[in-house]
C-alpha cells in the first residue's frame, strides 16, 4: 500500500537540529544514580533542539492525518522524500527528523525504514517550500 503526506515549510538544518546538553545517569532497573554530593550524576550528550522537536511533531501530525486506517506493514517500509526548498540542506540530515515523526505516528520502528531521496530543488519562495513523503509498505 502506498500513501503520501506533505510537511509544509523549510526543514531545519542539522546544525539547528541538535546541540550539546546534559543527561542524568541511571543504574540497574532505571534507578537514578546519585553522586557524592547527593545530586544526580550528569553527563554531556547530544539532544534535539526545541526547533527540531517542533519539526518532528509537525511531521508526526501530517503523517497521522494521512495514514490509512488499518495500515500495518510487514517487513521493510520504503520512505520516499521529495524536497522543495528555499536554501539547500543535506537530504539525509532531514530524513532523521521526519523518520522520527513517522515512527511516532505509526508505531513502526524507524530501523525498518528504507529512505530514498527522490527529488530536490532549491531557491523556492516561502509558500512553495515543503517536503513530500510517500510511504510504501
Amino acid at each position: 500500500m502506498r500513501w503520501s503526506f506533505t510537511i509544509e515549510g523549510q526543514p531545519i538544518s542539522w546544525n539547528e537540529a541538535y546541540k550539546i546538553g546534559t543527561g542524568q545517569r541511571t543504574g540497574a532497573r532505571g534507578v537514578l544514580r546519585l553522586g557524592r554530593d547527593g545530586g544526580p550524576v550528569e553527563f554531556r550528550k547530544i539532544i534535539k533542539t526545541e526547533e527540531a522537536k517542533t519539526y518532528t511533531t509537525l511531521a508526526m501530525l501530517r503523517c497521522r492525518e494521512a495514514k490509512p486506517s488499518g495500515w500495518k506493514p510487514e517487513g521493510f517500509v520504503i520512505v520516499e522524500f521529495k524536497y522543495y526548498l528555499g536554501r539547500d540542506v543535506d537530504c539525509d540530515n532531514v530524513m532523521k527528523l521526519v523518520n522520527d515523526g513517522i515512527e511516532d505516528a505509526t508505531g513502526v520502528d524507524d530501523r525498518w525504514y528504507l529512505p530514498r531521496a527522490m527529488w530536490k530543488t532549491t531557491g523556492l519562495r516561502p509558500g512553495q517550500r515543503r517536503i513530500e513523503v510517500t510511504i510504501e509498505g
